[in-house]
């Protein structure tokens, strides 16, 4: 499982706003993930729908596995029939930041090259970078209400 974490000066609500305004994320967002919506997006987001994408240069389709406060995360069809991802993100309510998040964003890959993500190897490195790049850049957004208040 490849996991990264930040601390994120915002509540986990807003967090999970930001995260879940899909057309906005490539205006915050300069890296892996191109672009994300969800398939009906007239309706708030829930277990079972569906969303599409650009992520790492690949188109995807994925299933909402869970979304709650606490936890947004899909699956999608296997690439080539050789692995796929299981995707997490959690708000948790920060322990070191007062109001604050603790943002997590996991993935977990199973299939017959599910082993070549191990975070030891370079494919697991290089997404542990994209992850922790998101995660420094949702945490700059999530932040610049707090500033401009200040």
């Amino acid at each position: 499982m490849i996991t990264s974490a930040i601390e994120i000066s915002a509540a986990p609500t807003r967090v999970r706003e930001i995260l879940l305004d899909f057309p906005n994320i490539p205006k915050w967002h300069t890296g892996f993930i191109a672009a994300i919506s969800s398939d009906s997006p007239s309706k708030p987001l829930e277990k079972d729908d569906t969303i599409s994408g650009e992520m790492g240069g690949m188109d995807f389709n994925a299933k909402i596995l869970e979304c709650t406060p606490q936890t947004l995360s899909w699956t999608g069809p296997p690439v080539y029939g050789l692995f796929r991802g299981i995707h997490v993100f959690k708000f948790e309510p920060s322990e070191k930041t007062e109001g604050g998040t603790t943002f997590i964003q996991e993935e977990s890959f199973v299939g017959i090259l599910a082993w070549a993500f191990r975070p030891s190897l370079p494919l697991g490195r290089i997404t542990k970078k994209h992850f922790d790049k998101f995660g420094a850049e949702l945490k700059v957004e999530a932040e610049k209400e707090r500033k401009a208040s200040v």
